[in-house]
């Protein structure tokens, strides 16, 4: 990016470097970026494409008011081909493509809305709904609704995460065969959802609801790390078989040693512990001890800084906790050397962000995966050596040390759903 006297930075695709004065650059993201440029003068925005579509959105205005918004969507060019923008005081110029290469910016890119007035003022993306139907085959009817104030320009759906269509009819699906449905939205101003979604597994009956049981002496079950970076959430459904545990519940490790964060408890009460600086530091609830033959809600969210333990909702104050670490492996319901749990898991979830942040009722259905989801094991699978993450990140777990059937391994039970 320059501006009319030379000043300019690097590309904005890589490390921003150098000094445009009055504008503002952020990181927003791993492969975005927010610029903000003053009301007077001329700057010019060169872009240049990776071979990936490109979301790319513009506001005309000042404070709190927007004049004018242009939006390109899906904006799809050949890798290396470079694209600009100049921005004045007055308006904004069409975006061009220097399409052969020569330095000229002769080919105009077509917005994908171009709006003013009311419309411009409008940014908040549609949200979309789900009307399930179970049909008598055992399939289910998915109906999909988008809403926005603005009207919807477009619904598209996939049943793979990969492939989109407009979405023009109901969805005829068997969860066995399609877990997960995906769709997105736009709306008339221009504004787009976040990538939507549905875990049609959550819809089986409460017949087939099953969960993990865990004796207390060698039962875990075991998987591959779960990238987390920054603020998280991790939770789950506990019902413990005795009194006054001390016990882990979920702990990141690498080798033999917890090493990034344990899920815990301790004389019966939550802790989550995370491993600072060479250091452990924990959070805990001591408000709810765990009674024997009870349902909790068992959450922790962590803002990047500090952490916070839910009980059926109800927050302890939070601790500071300092950067957290993550170990190479996943393990559920205890670890060699330590307390392993007695009693039953259901409905374990990992997420990205914080889901919580002051009292709340704690869900009455099976989680869903969304976009925060990074893994999701409704431990319905009832049979088996697998525990199926129903997340698109595929992060499947193993009852015990190995595939094969061991005495080490949690058990498969029928379970009252945690509702």
């Amino acid at each position: 990016m320059r501006d009319a006297l030379g000043n300019s930075t690097a590309p904005v695709s890589g490390t921003i470097t150098g000094i445009v004065p009055d504008v503002t650059l952020f990181n927003t993201g791993e492969r975005s970026r927010t610029i903000i440029l003053p009301t007077t003068g001329t700057y010019t925005v060169t872009l240049q494409s990776t071979g990936e579509p490109i979301a790319l959105e513009v506001a005309l205005g000042t404070g709190s008011v927007t004049s004018r918004a242009i939006t390109y969507q899906d904006l799809l060019l050949p890798a290396t081909t470079s694209m600009q923008l100049v921005v004045t005081a007055q308006d904004i110029d069409q975006l061009r493509a220097d399409q052969d290469g020569d330095g000229v910016y002769e080919g105009v890119v077509t917005p994908t809305r171009d709006v003013t007035g009311a419309l411009a003022q409008d940014r908040d993306p549609p949200q979309i709904t789900v009307s399930p139907v179970l049909l008598p085959t055992g399939d289910y009817q998915i109906s999909l609704t988008a809403q926005d104030a603005s009207g919807i320009a477009l619904l598209r759906s996939s049943l793979d995460g990969t492939d989109f269509i407009s979405y023009t009819a109901p969805l005829i699906v068997d969860p066995a065969q399609t877990p997960l449905i995906y769709a997105f939205a736009d709306d008339q101003a221009g504004n787009r959802s976040g990538l939507f979604i549905y875990d049609v597994t959550q819809l089986q009956s409460a017949a087939t609801a099953y969960g993990l049981a865990f004796d207390g002496v060698d039962d875990d079950v075991r998987g591959p790390t779960i990238p987390l970076t920054g603020p998280l959430t991790i939770e789950a459904w506990v019902r413990p078989t005795t009194n006054a545990q001390d016990a882990i519940l979920l702990t990141s490790i690498t080798g033999a040693l917890p090493s990034g964060w344990c899920l815990s408890l301790e004389d019966g009460y939550v802790k989550w512990w995370a491993l600072v600086d060479d250091t452990w530091v924990a959070a805990t609830n001591w408000a709810t001890p765990l009674q024997a033959d009870q349902w909790y809600h068992v959450a922790v969210v962590y803002d990047g800084a500090d952490a916070t333990v839910f009980i059926n909702g109800q927050p302890n104050a939070a601790t500071t906790i300092g950067a957290v670490t993550h170990g190479a492996e996943l393990h559920v319901g205890g670890l060699a050397g330590y307390h392993y749990f007695t009693g039953q898991l259901d409905e374990v979830r990992l997420s990205r962000g914080e889901r919580y942040t002051a009292l709340f009722t704690p869900p009455t259905v099976p989680f869903a995966v969304d976009q925060a989801t990074v893994a999701l094991y409704h431990l319905d699978d009832g049979a088996g050596q697998s525990v199926r993450d129903s997340s698109p990140n595929a992060y499947h777990l193993t009852l015990g040390a190995t595939p094969a059937v061991e005495s080490t391994d949690a058990r498969w039970i029928a379970v009252t759903p945690a509702e």
